[in-house]
Protein backbone atom coordinates (compact mmCIF):
# COMPACT_ATOMS: atom_id res chain seq x y z
CA UNK A 1 0.00 0.00 0.00
CA UNK A 2 1.12 3.53 -0.68
CA UNK A 3 1.58 5.66 2.41
CA UNK A 4 -0.76 8.56 3.05
CA UNK A 5 1.00 11.57 1.49
CA UNK A 6 -0.08 13.75 4.41
CA UNK A 7 1.03 12.18 7.70
CA UNK A 8 -1.18 12.93 10.66
CA UNK A 9 -4.45 12.92 8.76
CA UNK A 10 -6.82 10.14 9.71
CA UNK A 11 -7.95 8.70 6.39
CA UNK A 12 -10.69 6.72 8.12
CA UNK A 13 -12.31 9.84 9.55
CA UNK A 14 -11.66 12.44 6.86
CA UNK A 15 -13.64 11.82 3.65
CA UNK A 16 -11.64 14.51 1.86
CA UNK A 17 -8.45 12.47 2.20
CA UNK A 18 -9.63 9.01 1.07
CA UNK A 19 -10.39 9.93 -2.56
CA UNK A 20 -6.83 11.24 -2.93
CA UNK A 21 -5.41 7.92 -1.85
CA UNK A 22 -7.61 6.02 -4.33
CA UNK A 23 -6.67 8.54 -7.03
CA UNK A 24 -3.01 7.60 -6.57
CA UNK A 25 -3.80 4.02 -7.51
CA UNK A 26 -5.94 5.13 -10.43
CA UNK A 27 -3.00 7.12 -11.83
CA UNK A 28 -0.72 4.11 -11.31
CA UNK A 29 -3.31 2.00 -13.12
CA UNK A 30 -3.23 4.38 -16.09
CA UNK A 31 0.55 3.95 -16.21
CA UNK A 32 0.46 0.20 -15.53
CA UNK A 33 0.71 -0.82 -19.19
CA UNK A 34 4.30 0.48 -19.27
CA UNK A 35 3.70 2.93 -22.12
CA UNK A 36 5.26 6.35 -21.50
CA UNK A 37 2.67 9.12 -21.53
CA UNK A 38 2.82 12.79 -20.65
CA UNK A 39 0.56 14.18 -17.96
CA UNK A 40 -1.99 15.74 -20.30
CA UNK A 41 -2.47 12.45 -22.19
CA UNK A 42 -2.90 10.63 -18.87
CA UNK A 43 -5.42 13.20 -17.71
CA UNK A 44 -7.41 12.82 -20.96
CA UNK A 45 -7.29 9.03 -20.57
CA UNK A 46 -8.58 9.36 -16.99
CA UNK A 47 -11.41 11.66 -18.04
CA UNK A 48 -12.47 9.30 -20.84
CA UNK A 49 -12.20 6.14 -18.76
CA UNK A 50 -13.84 7.42 -15.58
CA UNK A 51 -16.19 10.00 -17.07
CA UNK A 52 -15.11 12.73 -14.70
CA UNK A 53 -12.87 15.75 -14.97
CA UNK A 54 -9.85 16.13 -12.73
CA UNK A 55 -8.12 19.47 -12.64
CA UNK A 56 -4.72 19.65 -14.28
CA UNK A 57 -3.22 20.92 -11.03
CA UNK A 58 -4.47 17.91 -9.05
CA UNK A 59 -3.35 15.50 -11.73
CA UNK A 60 0.16 16.91 -12.03
CA UNK A 61 0.53 17.16 -8.24
CA UNK A 62 -0.28 13.47 -7.94
CA UNK A 63 2.16 12.58 -10.72
CA UNK A 64 4.86 14.54 -8.93
CA UNK A 65 4.11 12.77 -5.62
CA UNK A 66 4.35 9.40 -7.35
CA UNK A 67 7.70 10.37 -8.89
CA UNK A 68 9.02 11.71 -5.58
CA UNK A 69 8.04 8.50 -3.78
CA UNK A 70 9.49 6.24 -6.48
CA UNK A 71 6.21 4.81 -7.82
CA UNK A 72 6.62 6.51 -11.20
CA UNK A 73 9.46 8.21 -13.02
CA UNK A 74 9.98 10.56 -15.90
CA UNK A 75 11.57 9.21 -19.05
CA UNK A 76 13.18 10.56 -22.20
CA UNK A 77 10.79 12.02 -24.74
CA UNK A 78 10.92 11.09 -28.39
CA UNK A 79 12.63 13.66 -30.60
CA UNK A 80 9.28 14.34 -32.29
CA UNK A 81 7.47 14.98 -28.97
CA UNK A 82 6.59 18.43 -27.72
CA UNK A 83 9.52 19.54 -25.51
CA UNK A 84 7.09 21.06 -23.00
CA UNK A 85 5.62 17.64 -22.19
CA UNK A 86 7.35 15.23 -19.85
CA UNK A 87 6.53 11.53 -20.31
CA UNK A 88 5.99 9.33 -17.25
CA UNK A 89 6.24 5.57 -16.73
CA UNK A 90 5.43 3.36 -13.78
CA UNK A 91 8.34 1.88 -11.82
CA UNK A 92 8.41 -1.75 -10.66
CA UNK A 93 7.55 -0.46 -7.17
CA UNK A 94 4.54 1.42 -8.59
CA UNK A 95 3.38 -1.57 -10.65
CA UNK A 96 3.56 -3.80 -7.56
CA UNK A 97 1.63 -1.24 -5.48
CA UNK A 98 -1.08 -1.02 -8.16
CA UNK A 99 -1.42 -4.81 -8.41
CA UNK A 100 -1.63 -5.13 -4.63
CA UNK A 101 -4.33 -2.43 -4.45
CA UNK A 102 -6.24 -3.86 -7.39
CA UNK A 103 -6.19 -7.42 -6.15
CA UNK A 104 -7.37 -6.64 -2.61
CA UNK A 105 -10.56 -4.54 -2.56
CA UNK A 106 -10.98 -5.63 1.05
CA UNK A 107 -8.04 -3.39 1.93
CA UNK A 108 -10.56 -0.56 2.09
CA UNK A 109 -12.91 -2.48 4.37
CA UNK A 110 -14.40 -0.30 7.05
CA UNK A 111 -14.42 2.84 4.92
CA UNK A 112 -17.23 4.36 2.94
CA UNK A 113 -15.19 4.03 -0.24
CA UNK A 114 -16.51 2.06 -3.17
CA UNK A 115 -14.07 -0.85 -3.38
CA UNK A 116 -15.09 -1.99 -6.86
CA UNK A 117 -15.82 1.22 -8.77
CA UNK A 118 -12.28 2.58 -9.07
CA UNK A 119 -10.88 -0.86 -9.94
CA UNK A 120 -13.43 -1.92 -12.54
CA UNK A 121 -12.01 0.16 -15.43
CA UNK A 122 -8.73 -1.75 -15.13
CA UNK A 123 -10.16 -5.29 -15.33
CA UNK A 124 -9.20 -5.71 -18.97
CA UNK A 125 -5.74 -4.23 -18.46
CA UNK A 126 -4.42 -6.84 -16.05
CA UNK A 127 -3.50 -10.49 -16.37
CA UNK A 128 -6.62 -12.62 -17.01
CA UNK A 129 -5.91 -14.97 -14.10
CA UNK A 130 -5.71 -12.04 -11.65
CA UNK A 131 -8.87 -10.53 -13.14
CA UNK A 132 -10.77 -13.81 -12.66
CA UNK A 133 -9.61 -14.07 -9.03
CA UNK A 134 -10.53 -10.49 -8.25
CA UNK A 135 -13.94 -10.75 -9.93
CA UNK A 136 -14.66 -13.94 -7.98
CA UNK A 137 -13.87 -12.08 -4.74
CA UNK A 138 -16.08 -9.18 -5.80
CA UNK A 139 -18.89 -11.63 -6.46
CA UNK A 140 -18.42 -13.20 -3.04
CA UNK A 141 -18.25 -9.80 -1.32
CA UNK A 142 -21.38 -8.56 -3.11
CA UNK A 143 -23.25 -11.77 -2.27
CA UNK A 144 -22.32 -11.39 1.40
CA UNK A 145 -23.32 -7.71 1.38
CA UNK A 146 -26.69 -8.62 -0.13
CA UNK A 147 -27.25 -11.26 2.58
CA UNK A 148 -26.42 -8.74 5.31
CA UNK A 149 -28.75 -6.16 3.78
CA UNK A 150 -31.57 -8.70 3.56
CA UNK A 151 -31.08 -9.60 7.23
CA UNK A 152 -31.05 -5.94 8.21
CA UNK A 153 -34.21 -5.30 6.20
CA UNK A 154 -35.96 -8.28 7.81
CA UNK A 155 -34.94 -7.06 11.24
CA UNK A 156 -36.16 -3.54 10.45
CA UNK A 157 -39.47 -4.87 9.17
CA UNK A 158 -39.89 -6.82 12.41
CA UNK A 159 -39.27 -3.68 14.44
CA UNK A 160 -41.74 -1.62 12.44
CA UNK A 161 -44.62 -4.09 12.73
CA UNK A 162 -47.66 -2.44 14.28
CA UNK A 163 -47.98 -3.12 17.94
CA UNK A 164 -51.47 -4.02 19.09
CA UNK A 165 -52.56 -2.30 22.22
CA UNK A 166 -53.98 -4.52 24.94
CA UNK A 167 -57.68 -3.90 25.65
Amino acid sequence: MLPDPRPGLDTQQNPLVRPTIVFRYVVLGLLHDGIARHGYALMKQHNARFGEQVSAGNFYRELQRLVTEGFARTTEREHTDDPRRTPYVVTPKGAAAFRAWFSDPRAQAGTDDDAIGPRLPFVFDIAPALARDVIARWQEDLWMAAKLLNRARSAAEGLSAPVESPD
